[in-house]
């Protein structure tokens, strides 16, 4: 087949500039995704090996499409190629290599079968040290200490450059906790998702043999959504890029909205001043958005200073103009969205799922909830209450965790006694300072105190039942494929059995039919990845991602935050909320802030594609107080000739 057909020229060129530094600058809509998988399959067809390809993005969900679209175009030879998330990238050269790092002073030293933190065992491990070192773990201390560990481990900052950093600000004792984290960490043998990044650069800097394996192997490194990179994914892509050069990326300035995940503006920004050779190719018309929609949005992102010059245009017709309601209150902007969300659905110009509501903040959508569920319109929150979040997933997971790691503490504190095993608060306090004491993992603590003459014979007796168990599970984590072990460590736990007898319902119970669901997912994994172990799963479900789990072709309307929306599309968005203290956020106190967050509205506004219905509440209660709030400065930015301008006061005004 000829792979240029269907590109515009820019798509074309992106796809035959093959060597050498290039830089994408796709705005939205622009097709990015078409010119990244034809320039795959051009390799490909081009003859070169599928290993030596290297592309990344950023989420789980992203990389499968780019995979299955490849393969469409190409067939099975594009399964070979590396198409992945940055973590994942990371995840699989650890897998082999973590062991060749060199320890740091203090900590021990990382081991294969590392486990991988998500943000709850983070918040755990966080809350953890703060407790031990009798510093305040409140919610906002936990935060705190979070937001300096990331910030640190991004920058490359050891404890003490850590406590410099801070110290004007009044907050170096974060830095303590710091040292005490990667302490922990370390002898949990577990890496956060800082630490996958982190780490894998740090190993390629120490290590000229790990080095040059990866540099060999990937001769073209592609990557998208360029502009979410952090310094660390910056270093690492040019670093695995260094020897071949041919580095080709791809992102919008103006849709970089993730500068509090450590995110740089700069790093597409600057790309010409770092490689002054590169070829810059402009994707220009956007393929999503009626005429209307395009115009208005482009209008607002013009108002920025930070950012590269680019002109959008689209073929697509002129459309329906951008509504603006002001109402009430945060109950009455509820029930217009979900009156007009009827009113499309029973004039069958969109499905439900087909339909997004976006707002800044969490809080948001309790009052659109409400409404749905009295209207009896069925939605999804993709930062709901997520499967993986539930407790009964969580404990299972942790049970995964800690059979196929035994040090992972954070993990075996969660399920030593879940079912009951009458190894409560108080053996667990014994445990610990057994394990400080001795320099040991809290499974060592175990090992050795169900021996011990000092632990009282009914503990010893529970200490060494636990212990068998999870020795026969860790055998079992080797012998059997993701599926079967799952299904077997939920029986041999007697996890099941408790769930069942817990909730008094048998086998139809919520709880228990979502851990039936997990042993799905392994089978559904282990299909996707034949010869794939236990670890590998929990690997697999630690970097799942918000967006991943987010089910397409469900005939709900779809509610999620706006930087969850980033990379979506929908027929119909309402964007609730565009106020002043909301958007732009109350927080805001620079000029960068203040565009970043022009950069959100704009996302948010380019992921309609018919129809865009923008509100505001002129009284909101919400963070547990009640404000008259202005309209968003944003609003007066778009010409009011783009706009079709309306008011509703609700039922109970």
């Amino acid at each position: 087949m000829n792979l240029l057909n269907g590109l515009n020229s820019g798509q074309e060129d992106a796809v035959l500039q093959t060597d050498g530094p290039v830089l994408v600058l796709a705005g939205a809509g622009s097709g990015k995704t078409r010119a990244i998988i034809h320039r795959v399959a051009y390799l490909l067809d081009g003859g070169i090996n599928p290993r030596r390809i290297l592309a990344v993005t950023f989420t789980n969900k992203a990389a499968e499409e780019m995979r299955g679209r490849a393969i469409k175009m190409v067939g099975d030879v594009a399964e070979k190629v590396l198409l992945c998330t940055f973590h994942s990238l990371c995840a699989r050269i650890l897998r082999v290599h973590i062991e060749k790092l060199k320890p740091m002073s203090g900590r021990q030293p990382y081991k294969m079968g590392f486990s991988i933190y998500d943000d709850s065992d983070k918040k755990r491990l966080c809350l953890s040290c703060l407790k031990d070192l009798g510093q305040p773990h409140n919610a906002d201390s936990v935060k705190a200490a979070r937001k300096w560990i990331s910030y640190a481990k991004i920058e490359g900052l050891e404890p003490e450059n850590l406590e410099a950093h801070l110290e004007r600000r009044g907050e170096s004792r974060f830095a303590r906790v710091y040292e005490l984290y990667l302490e922990r960490a370390a002898a949990c043998n577990a890496l956060d998702f800082d630490d996958l990044l982190a780490l894998t650069l740090r190993l390629l800097d120490e290590n000229e043999e790990v080095l040059s394996i990866y540099q060999d192997r990937f001769e073209y490194c592609m990557v998208d959504e360029f502009q979410d990179t952090n310094r660390t994914q910056y270093e690492l892509i040019k670093t695995l890029s260094g020897k071949h050069k041919n580095l080709f990326v791809v992102g919008d300035d103006d849709q970089s909205i993730y500068s509090f995940r450590g995110a740089n503006i700069r790093n597409i920004l600057d790309f010409e001043k770092d490689f002054p050779d590169a070829v810059v190719i402009h994707l220009d018309q956007n393929y999503r958005s009626t005429e209307n929609i395009l115009s208005a949005a482009s209008a607002l992102i013009e108002k920025n200073r930070g950012r590269m010059e680019k002109r959008l245009f689209t073929e697509n017709t002129q459309g329906e103009q951008v509504v603006f309601c002001t109402c009430a209150d945060e109950r009455a902007e509820a029930e217009f969205v979900c009156s007009e969300i009827q009113d499309i659905q029973n004039g069958c110009d969109s499905e439900l799922g087909s339909i997004g509501v976006f707002y800044r903040t969490n809080a948001q959508s309790r009052a659109i909830e409400d409404e749905l569920l009295k209207r009896q319109i069925p939605y999804t929150m993709v930062r709901g209450h997520r499967f993986y979040e539930r407790k009964e997933v969580k404990d299972v997971i942790a049970y995964l965790k800690v059979a196929v790691n035994p040090d992972d503490e954070i993990a075996l504190e969660r399920i030593i006694n879940t079912p009951p095993r009458g190894i409560g608060k108080t053996s667990i306090d014994l445990l610990k300072k057994h394990a400080r004491g001795s320099g040991i993992s809290l499974f060592g603590a175990v090992s050795e105190l169900m021996n011990a003459e000092s632990v009282r014979p009914a503990l010893r007796k529970k200490l060494g039942t636990f212990c068998s168990l999870m020795q026969a599970l860790r055998a079992a984590s080797t012998a059997m494929g993701p599926p079967k072990f799952v299904e077997h460590l939920i029986n041999e736990t007697g996890y099941f059995h408790y769930l069942i007898e817990d909730e008094g319902e048998g086998e139809q119970n919520p709880r228990a039919e979502n851990v039936k669901e997990l042993v799905t997912v392994a089978r559904g994994f282990a299909e996707r990845n034949p010869n794939s172990s236990a670890l590998d799963f929990t690997h697999h479900i630690a970097l799942l991602s918000d967006v991943d789990q987010l089910k397409e072709q469900e005939d709900t309307v779809s509610l999620l935050t706006l930087h969850s929306a980033k990379g979506l599309e929908f027929d119909v968005v309402f964007l609730v909320g565009v106020e002043a203290g909301l958007l732009p956020h109350y927080s805001v106190s620079t000029r960068e802030q203040l565009e970043e967050e022009r950069r959100l509205l704009y996302v948010g506004m380019t992921r309609a594609k018919k129809m865009l219905i923008l509100t505001r509440a002129w009284r909101r209660s919400i963070f547990g107080r009640t404000a008259m709030n202005p309209g968003s400065p944003f609003i007066q930015e778009i010409p009011a000739v783009m706009l079709k301008t309306t008011a509703f006061y609700g039922d109970g005004i």
